[in-house]
């Protein structure tokens, strides 16, 4: 539990504002949350969709990233993006 309350607390201080709200044993989320929930859930669900291809079609090699979000979206997504479609990326 310390774990998740640590990357929501980076989080919050990332995006500059509030995405739960805690009220008795519970959490809900702000509109804030909410907005940015709609607005990336279709890119989770894309990438989703793109590591079970993955997994069906070579199930020997598998890499693992954890990062905060910002620099995935900012740095990695777009530099992986380049990888895969350049030559060099065999499939």
């Amino acid at each position: 539990m310390y774990v998740k309350t640590v990357l929501i607390k980076q989080l919050k201080e990332e995006l500059g504002f509030k995405l739960f709200e805690r009220k008795t044993r519970q959490i809900f989320l702000t509109w804030k949350g909410e907005s940015l929930l709609n607005a990336v859930e279709p890119a989770f669900q894309r990438i989703q969709a793109q590591v079970e291809q993955i997994r069906k079609t070579d199930q020997t090699s598998r890499l693992s990233v954890s990062t905060l979000s910002s620099f995935a979206t900012k740095w990695l997504i777009p530099k992986i993006s380049r990888i895969i479609n350049s030559n060099s990326c065999q499939r």
